[in-house]
C-alpha cells in the first residue's frame, strides 16, 4: 500500500525514539525513495510529489535539492511550487489559494495523516520539550520536521551514530528567532500564531536597545 509506505517512511525518519537510537532513518529514507522512483506500472498520484518534497528536505547537495524540488513541483505538489515561486498574491491565485493559507490546501492528506500520527504519540509532546537542547524543530505548529543541532551531530558522529534527519531551517527575517523548514510552513504560521510572538520579540529588542542607550 503506497500510502502506508509513505506514512511509515515519514514516521521512521522523524519519530524520536528511532532517531535517538540511530535507527530507522535509513529505512525511512529508503521507503520514501521507493515512492519517488516507482516502477512504471505503479501509479502513485500525489504521493510521488509528497515523497520527492520530503527527500528534498533530507538532501544536503544544493544541485540535487534543486532537481528534487523542481520534480516535486512538476507533479503538482503545492508546497514545492510555493518554495520555488514564492507566496505573492498572484502566484497563490494561480494555485487556487489565498491568504491566510489553510494547511489542507498546501499539504496533502497523506502528509497531514503521517504528521498527525507522529504527534498523536503519548510521548510526542514530552519528547519535543526534552529534546530542544539537542534539536531544532520547525516552529509551525503541526510540523514534525527537525534536525539535530550541530554540536549534537558531532557528539553522535564520535560514537558512530550518523543516521539522522538533515533539514535546512530558515529564521524569520523579522525576529530572527522562529525557524521554519519551508516557505509553506513559514507562511502558514503567519499571521497566526507567529505574528503576535514576533511583535513581542521585536518589542523586547527595542526596549533593550532603549535601555542600553539610556545607560550609556
Amino acid at each position: 500500500n503506497p500510502s502506508a509506505r509513505f506514512r511509515l517512511g515519514v514516521a521512521r525518519v522523524y519519530e524520536s525514539s528511532a532517531a535517538e537510537a540511530g535507527e530507522g532513518y535509513e529505512e525511512g529514507l529508503r521507503l520514501l525513495k521507493s515512492l519517488a522512483e516507482p516502477p512504471p506500472e505503479e501509479n502513485l498520484g500525489a504521493l510521488r510529489g509528497d515523497a520527492l518534497f520530503e527527500i528534498w528536505h533530507l538532501t544536503k547537495d544544493g544541485d540535487e535539492r534543486e532537481r528534487l524540488l523542481r520534480r516535486a513541483a512538476s507533479e503538482g505538489h503545492v508546497a514545492s511550487q510555493i518554495e520555488l515561486h514564492g507566496t505573492s498574491k498572484s502566484h497563490l491565485q494561480t494555485l487556487g489559494l489565498r491568504r491566510p493559507l489553510d494547511v489542507s490546501g498546501v499539504f496533502s492528506p497523506a502528509w497531514l495523516t503521517a504528521s498527525e500520527n507522529i504527534l498523536a504519540s503519548p510521548s510526542a509532546e514530552r519528547d519535543r520539550e526534552e529534546a530542544t537542547a539537542s534539536r531544532h524543530y520547525c516552529d509551525r505548529p503541526g510540523c514534525v520536521r527537525w534536525r539535530f543541532r550541530k554540536r549534537e551531530v558531532r557528539k553522535r558522529e564520535a560514537v558512530g551514530l550518523t543516521g539522522s534527519p538533515y533539514i535546512r531551517l530558515w529564521k524569520c527575517g523579522r525576529c530572527r528567532c522562529a525557524c521554519y523548514c519551508s516557505k509553506a510552513c513559514q507562511t502558514l504560521a503567519w499571521p497566526r500564531p507567529h505574528r503576535e510572538e514576533c511583535d513581542r520579540i521585536l518589542g523586547l529588542h527595542a526596549n533593550a536597545l532603549l535601555a542600553a542607550g539610556m545607560d550609556a
